[in-house]
C-alpha cells in the first residue's frame, strides 16, 4: 500500500497520476511478434461433419505422423472391414458298403501284422474239442509269439494247469513241440519236460487245431481270401456280416466286428456248421489297432466252441534266447 500511494497513507490524500508509459521510442521491451497461422493449424482444423471427437489423436510431442497421414490428426478408432475367409468345401464321404467297411478291416489287419517282428499278450482261451461234449476249462496264459521264424512261447498263468509251458520254433530239421507239463496234469506226467511232433495227437487232442494253423495271423489270412472271392461270387459274399461297432464286456468301447457263417463240413472243426465273428480293435492310439484280438465261434446250436482273446497285445521284438527251451523249461 505505501508503494501504490507514494506512502502517504491519509485517507484523504489523493493518489497520484499513474504511471504513463513511456513514449514509443523509450521501451525497453520489444514488441511480440504476430502469431503465425501455422502454428495455431490444431486449434483451427475443422471437425468433420458427425465426427466423434474420440477419433480424433493429436499426435504426441515430437513424433511426427507417417507422410500418408495428416501431419496434425490421425484416426485411431476407424479399422478397415476384415474380409472373412470363404468357407473350404469339404469333400462329402461316400458311404462304404458292407464288403467294402470287411476288406478295408482285412487289409489293415495285414498290413499291421506284416510290420510285426512279434508280439506279446495274456491269452484267454475256452474251446471245446472236437469229439468231447464237454467245453475244456477255461485257461490262461502268457502267450509271446516271434513271426520269422514262427515262435511261441506260452506259460499258464491261470487257475487252469498253473506251471505248465510250451516251447515251439519252426524251420528246423526236426520241429518239436517242448512241453514242461503241470503238476496238475497226474502222478505220471507232472512236472516233467516232454517232446512232440506238432501234430502228434496228444497235441491235437488238447486243442481245436495245430498250433502252426491257429491263431489270428491265419484268422486275417484266411478272411483275406474269402474276401477276394467274395468279389467275385455273391454267394460267398453271403456268408459274411459287417456288424459294425459291437459291444463286448472284455474292451470298454466294443470292437468292429466281421460274422462269418461256416457251411457245414467248410471246416473240419465244424462238421455241421456254425458262425465265427472276429472282432478287431478299432481305437487308432491302441497298441492293438486294428488286429483282431477276440476270436469267438458258436457250432450250429448256437453253442460257444472258439474262445481267444489277446489281452494287452503289444508288439515286441525277441531273439533266440527267448525261445531256449532248454532254458526256459527247466524244472522249477
Amino acid at each position: 500500500m505505501l508503494a501504490i500511494a507514494n506512502g502517504n497513507t491519509s485517507p484523504n490524500t489523493p493518489l497520484a497520476d499513474p504511471v504513463r508509459p513511456p513514449p514509443p521510442d523509450e521501451q525497453i521491451f520489444e514488441a511480440i511478434p504476430p502469431v503465425n497461422p501455422k502454428d495455431t493449424a490444431v486449434a483451427a482444423q475443422p471437425k468433420a461433419t458427425g465426427a466423434d471427437p474420440t477419433d480424433v489423436v493429436v499426435p504426441a510431442m515430437g513424433i511426427a505422423p507417417p507422410m500418408s497421414e495428416s501431419p496434425m490428426l490421425v484416426q485411431s478408432n476407424v479399422k478397415p472391414p476384415v474380409e472373412q475367409p470363404k468357407p473350404v468345401e469339404q469333400p462329402k464321404k461316400v458311404a462304404e458298403t458292407p464288403l467294402q467297411s470287411m476288406k478295408r478291416i482285412q487289409q489293415l489287419a495285414a498290413e499291421k501284422l506284416a510290420r510285426m517282428e512279434g508280439f506279446e499278450a495274456k491269452l484267454i482261451r475256452r474251446e471245446t474239442v472236437p469229439g468231447k461234449s464237454a467245453p475244456e476249462p477255461e485257461q490262461e496264459m502268457q502267450f509271446k509269439l516271434r513271426a520269422q521264424p514262427l515262435s511261441m512261447h506260452l506259460k499258464w498263468v491261470g487257475k487252469e494247469a498253473t506251471g505248465r509251458e510250451l516251447v515251439y520254433v519252426g524251420g528246423r530239421k526236426e520241429e518239436k513241440v517242448e512241453i514242461l507239463t503241470a503238476r496238475s496234469d497226474g502222478l505220471l506226467i507232472g512236472g516233467k519236460r516232454m517232446s512232440f511232433n506238432p501234430g502228434d495227437s496228444m497235441i491235437r487232442s488238447q486243442s481245436r487245431y495245430d498250433l502252426r494253423e491257429g491263431g489270428m495271423q491265419m484268422a486275417v489270412v484266411n478272411l483275406g481270401k474269402s474276401m477276394i472271392k467274395a468279389d467275385r461270387d455273391p454267394k460267398v459274399a453271403a456268408n459274411f456280416r459287417y456288424l459294425g461297432i459291437v459291444d463286448r464286456r472284455e474292451r470298454k468301447g466294443g470292437f468292429e466286428a466281421i460274422e462269418e457263417t461256416i457251411a457245414p463240413g467248410a471246416e473240419p472243426a465244424f462238421p455241421k456248421g456254425g458262425k465265427r465273428t472276429l472282432h478287431f480293435d478299432p481305437e487308432s492310439t491302441s497298441p492293438s489297432y486294428g488286429l483282431p484280438i477276440l476270436v469267438t465261434a458258436t457250432d450250429e446250436a448256437g453253442r460257444e466252441v472258439e474262445y481267444y482273446f489277446f489281452d494287452q497285445l503289444k508288439p515286441a521284438r525277441f531273439t533266440d534266447a527267448d525261445f531256449d527251451a532248454n532254458v526256459l523249461l527247466k524244472k522249477k
